[in-house]
């Protein structure tokens, strides 16, 4: 419909309409076409701050940090004067690049030229992006001394705390919001749920439960459904994750896979494949982290014939599945005592990890195959894995009753 909109303005004659052009290069990037944006502000004559500052955005919305800072290079250079909101953008870019020194120079310029000093986005953009650097304590300073705090600044701060661990501290900074009578949304509800997660905090995170049903806060927006699950798995309070899960009508895939790994986690291996089974009728294909789960679930219990199931369906959805779901095919193939198909899934790989090595040497061992997994265990490269695997191997020499193996691991250490 965009594209049609697009060749309707061309053909009524106002394709040199500068404000029109960049609403399509919004629309553009929003709907994802970044090329299309990209090729259209190419063929702009005339290009102000806010085209540069559209296609800036553009880029970084699209998770390619690194040319929208290009983009902005070439923007500084052609002398286009920059407004907050193109710093909003550049400041998201470099803190999700971990650039922190190009983050600081942005905040430097922002205090040189007064940019933005009531603009609460940029300043919150600014906590943000230090806490993803790393830097908690420039992030506390600036929100410590910010013209004034709101919503956005606070939730801010406490998703930095989230990103640095300190997640005591990020409950402290919700508490302190709360006495300061600062209401709250439901990404702030959301971050504070990951705290409670990680630390198992079961009390507190009902608590923030019980405050988004008082308030009648949408459990579905900003993935807050998704927090919740996450704090009853984490705290092995399952049954009430469940209820959560069952009460969303349109469940996010984020959702499925908290449930799953929650299961697998505790040992529920069959409630994990169950609820993965119910995936695909309910219109939601599995991604990376779903298959793991599920893989991890059928080692667990050995169910070959479902894994191997898992297996084909990864191969269709993923075409080549990633790192993480072959060592999960490996472990759980070698765990059911089928180590040829886990060989195979092995030698299949264009580079090994040290986790593949070791899990398929761990699979020999559990079979009592000692021979194979001292062969596997010369195969790998002695100056990169030899001190992780040391005391792996010498238990295995140990155990074998294979003297010529016990000769050759001697000679190798």
């Amino acid at each position: 419909m965009g594209e049609r909109i697009h060749a309707r303005i061309l053909k009524s004659g106002f394709g040199s309409d500068t404000v029109i052009l960049t609403a399509l290069l919004s629309m553009y990037g929003e709907t994802g076409y970044t090329f299309s944006a990209r090729k259209l502000f190419d063929s702009m004559t005339v290009r102000d701050v806010v085209s540069w500052s559209s296609l800036v955005s553009n880029y970084v919305r699209d998770g390619r940090a690194l040319e929208g800072l290009e983009i902005f290079r070439r923007m500084v250079r052609e002398v286009i004067e920059i407004d907050s909101v193109t710093l909003l953008s550049i400041v998201e870019a470099c803190g999700e690049m971990g650039f922190w020194r190009g983050g600081m120079s942005c905040h430097g310029y922002v205090v040189r030229r007064n940019i933005g000093s009531d603009h609460d986005a940029l300043g919150s953009s600014l906590i943000a992006m230090y806490g993803k650097c790393g830097d908690t304590f420039v992030a506390e300073r600036l929100f410590l001394y910010g013209a004034y705090r709101s919503i956005a600044s606070w939730t801010a701060l406490i998703s930095c705390n989230n990103q640095n661990a300190c997640y005591s501290k990020a409950i402290e900074t919700f508490i302190e919001m709360q006495r300061c009578d600062v209401g709250c949304n439901s990404v702030t509800l959301m971050s504070i749920e990951c705290s409670c997660a990680r630390v198992g905090w079961l009390m507190q995170g009902k608590s923030v439960h019980a405050y988004a049903i008082r308030n009648d806060i949408d459990l579905n927006k900003d993935f807050l459904r998704s927090s919740l699950i996450d704090l009853y798995a984490n705290c092995g309070n399952l049954r009430y994750g469940r209820l959560v899960f069952d009460g969303s009508q349109e469940k996010h895939i984020v959702s499925w896979n908290i449930l799953i790994s929650g299961y697998a986690r505790e040992g529920m291996s069959q409630e994990a494949l169950l609820v993965f089974v119910q995936m695909v009728p309910e219109g939601i294909f599995p991604d990376s982290f779903s298959l793991a789960s599920a893989l991890l679930a059928c080692r667990d219990i050995s169910l070959l014939s479902l894994g191997c199931q898992i297996h084909c369906l990864a191969l269709k959805l993923l075409q080549i599945p990633n790192d993480f779901v072959k060592n999960t095919l490996i472990q759980m193939y070698s765990n059911c005592g089928s180590l040829n198909s886990a060989c195979r899934i092995f030698h299949g790989r264009q580079e090994q990890h040290i986790v593949s090595w070791n899990i398929l040497i761990s699979g020999y061992a559990r079979e009592g195959m000692s021979q194979e997994a001292l062969l596997v265990f010369v195969q790998m490269v002695p100056e990169e894995i030899l001190v992780f695997c040391l005391l792996g191997a010498k238990f295995i020499a140990l155990h074998s009753s294979y003297c010529k193996s016990r000769m050759t691991l001697s000679k190798i250490l």
